[in-house]
């Protein structure tokens, strides 16, 4: 709900704007040499609707059961979509499929899939710092030009069209199509009549704040439908004798409806839509036919699209007798379907391989993430697979994988372009622990992330956290060579934090004092695809530890140094509440004086999780075995367990042992949909069982064990994950828990 404000707000600001005229830029007619000279030409016109504007598909259906030719097509927005996939070929089904089966949540995101992303970028969802980044450049905050660039729908519109890739007039498809644009700039109404199919279609649907524009020859296209909704006109000056057009209704506002600041907004902007679209319509005659069906699902509400397709089809079905009048006979019918269809497409072999790049990173280094070389005859499937990794770096702005005709030769260009609002991006959040008791945990935190910094993609990334928890840290992430997987990481760290200690003869813990920690590491690593990386490092820091009154501690002040190995796993689709992929860690410290530490100690920890999903139901199962080789630590118990998911009861961070394994089965299911709750928020209700044991020396681990489980409710928000939950354990304790943060 709150995105979608959003959207009406910004289209209510443009709307303000008093440049906007309805100059129509190009008035070419050489469509007309496809039309017919037997028969009345007929022109489809398709209005702008969002979602609903899947209903066009239904009145498309109707048109082709009627055997009613069509001979040319104009569009504005969901309208171009539509239309322009009719005109390159599709019939109703492919396109209802192609509609109904997107994900359309998914397409309207600036990077792919959580599974797609590269690891480093997979990495940011380890902390609480919420998803949505500002920009920082010339020493101004900045935000991005929509809430989404509109790269991936690009994408997809890109694929679906591909076999278009030598054409560059919109006459030359199987039906002489036009998409309405307007000049964000200027005011102006722009007709687009060539280029690229999947460009001028996705410019129509541009909508202002929410996707930002397209740049087409010089000019910084938005949607349409601000300045001509319903394109008669465009149809009329191609030269049809009959138009058929299809306006997508809306329910008006009442006037209980207008009660806030943006709803006021809203309808100034249906109100003046509507005005330009009445003169539109008036150029209708008494040959022509006019629809205007009204789907009840919203202009965001795609996961509806089938309900407004059969809207659409209903609302034609209704004028059968006047469609009559404009059928044809069996022959016709079938030489209009020969032509109209798609034909049946080979990728071509590629001649030469371009790099489009607009960016801080080289070319060279670009090259390493596609696979498509001269010579090779790509699957969409590859092209599909090279966009997805540059996009998953998360670094720019746009990416296309494009196929061209440049003369005689099939070129494959690989265009990049670095975010606007960049190069160094903001995020906060805020981190919420809380069992009802008084063990309570608040903390805010704020990064800012420059990157790219140089050819090779180096990252420069500082955190800072205030409250229960203070933290700073900085970090620089350099990846060695163009083509190596390898990186060098040094970084700062400076921490303050509650320490708890093990009270004596027991594993449970109490808060001891206050512990501080000022140094720094190297690490030197190595990238495993986008799925896992496996790095070594030397630690150095110096801890100053403030016991409370009445604690006495071995160390309370010193260097704590250490030499360490991390290999880490991840392909969860969603860290919050995974549905799919695993995630692993193993890592190994080792501490001594030979490498300057005040401390000896030497442990490895491991933990694995792996989600699988039936329909909306997932489970979780996760395991967790940490050993302290070295049995007489300076440190005196290493390893906590407690808290929510983690022996649930226990207060967080509750034990402390040398040793200690642990295992859980999550179970949630999503409830609802969340395009229906007011925050647009995936809830889930679940439950977990979880086994631990812990032991000062290995032999005793599996001696003793504790059974704990809880019950929750979750919900992934534009903030966090939040949780509700109340956890319960054998030996007798209970807790209630509020989290609001990364629990998984």
């Amino acid at each position: 709900m709150f995105s979608r404000l959003i959207f009406v707000s910004f289209l209510a600001i443009v709307c303000f704007v008093p440049s906007w005229v309805s100059a129509e830029v190009d008035t070419d007619t050489s469509e007309t040499k496809k039309m017919p000279v037997n028969r009345p030409r007929i022109g489809l016109v398709l209005g702008g609707g969002g979602a609903r504007g899947a209903a066009h598909i239904g009145v498309i259906r109707v048109l082709e059961e009627m055997q009613v030719p069509v001979d040319f097509i104009a569009g504005t927005s969901m309208g171009a979509v539509v239309g322009g996939f009719y005109a390159s070929g599709l019939s109703p089904d492919e396109m209802e499929e192609v509609l109904a089966g997107l994900d359309w949540a998914e397409a309207f995101k600036d990077v792919p899939p959580r599974q797609k992303l590269s690891f480093r970028r997979k990495q940011d969802d380890r902390n609480f710092l919420m998803r949505f980044k500002l920009g920082f450049r010339d020493g101004h905050v900045r935000f991005p030009p929509g809430l989404t660039s509109g790269s991936n729908l690009n994408h997809i519109f890109r694929s679906l069209a591909v076999q278009w890739y030598d054409i560059q007039s919109f006459d030359k498809l199987r039906i002489p199509f036009r998409s309405v644009a307007a000049n964000i700039v200027t005011g102006e109404e722009v007709v687009l009549s060539g280029g690229r199919l999947a460009d001028a279609i996705r410019a129509s649907m541009s909508v202002p704040g929410a996707i930002a524009p397209i740049e087409i020859d010089g000019q910084l296209l938005v949607d349409g439908g601000i300045v001509n909704n319903v394109p008669v006109d465009v149809a009329k000056n191609a030269g049809v004798d009959i138009v058929i057009a299809v306006e997508i209704a809306s329910t008006p506002a009442t006037k209980d409806d207008l009660t806030s600041a943006i709803s006021v907004s809203g309808q100034v902007l249906t109100v003046m839509m509507e005005n330009v679209t009445k003169r539109k319509l008036a150029l209708l005659n008494g040959k022509d036919v006019f629809l205007s069906p009204n789907p009840s699902n919203s202009v965001s509400d795609f996961a509806k699209a089938k309900d407004a397709i059969e809207t659409g089809y209903k609302s034609a079905d209704a004028v059968r007798d006047q469609l009559a009048k404009l059928s044809v006979s069996n022959s016709e019918w079938n030489k209009f379907l020969s032509q109209q269809r798609r034909p049946p497409f080979e990728m071509p072999v590629i001649d030469r391989v371009e790099m489009d790049v607009d960016s801080v990173i080289g070319a060279k280094e670009l090259e390493t993430y596609t696979s498509i070389k001269p010579g090779m005859r790509p699957t969409q499937e590859q092209i599909n697979a090279d966009q997805e990794r540059l996009a998953g770096l998360d670094i720019f702005e746009e990416v296309k994988v494009d196929l061209q005709k440049q003369g005689d030769e099939n070129v494959l260009v690989y265009s990049v372009k670095d975010k606007s609002w960049g190069p160094t991006y903001l995020q906060a959040g805020i981190n919420i622990r809380n069992n009802l008791s008084g063990d309570n945990k608040f903390n805010i935190g704020i990064s800012a992330t420059t990157v790219p910094i140089n050819r090779y993609a180096a990252e420069w990334r500082t955190e800072i956290q205030v409250g229960d928890e203070m933290r700073a840290e900085t970090e620089w992430y350099q990846p060695v060579g163009a083509t190596s997987s390898f990186f060098i990481e040094p970084s700062l760290l400076y921490e303050l934090q509650d320490v708890n200690l093990r009270s004596a003869g027991s594993f449970e813990t109490i808060r001891s004092g206050e512990l501080s920690n000022l140094g720094g590491s190297i690490d030197l690593g190595s990238v495993l695809g986008n799925w896992g990386e496996l790095r070594i490092g030397y630690t150095l820091t110096y801890f100053q530890l403030d016991p409370d009154p009445g604690v006495t501690v071995a160390f309370d002040e010193g260097a704590n140094a250490n030499l360490g190995a991390v290999f880490s796993v991840d392909t969860f689709d969603n860290l919050n509440f995974p549905r799919d992929g695993a995630a692993a860690l193993v890592e190994y410290r080792y501490g001594s004086d030979s490498i300057g530490s005040d401390l000896d100690y030497e442990f490895i920890q491991s933990k694995a999780s792996y989600a699988k999903s039936w329909g909306r139901n997932t489970l979780l199962s996760s395991a967790q075995f940490d050993t302290a080789i070295n049995e007489e630590s300076d440190i005196g118990g290493i390893f906590y367990l407690g808290g929510f998911l983690q022996l649930s009861g226990f207060d967080e961070e509750g034990l402390l042992a040398n040793h200690q394994a642990f295992g859980r089965l999550v179970g949630y299911r999503e409830i609802g949909d969340p395009a229906s709750n007011p925050l647009s928020t995936s809830i889930y209700l679940g439950g977990s069982f979880e086994l631990g044991t812990l032991a000062e020396t290995r032999g005793d681990l599996f001696d003793e064990t504790v059974l704990a489980g809880s019950v929750f409710a979750g919900f992934d928000t534009a903030i966090g994950p939040l949780y509700l939950a109340y956890g319960f354990a054998e030996t007798g304790q209970r807790s209630p828990y509020l989290i609001l943060g990364q629990n998984f």
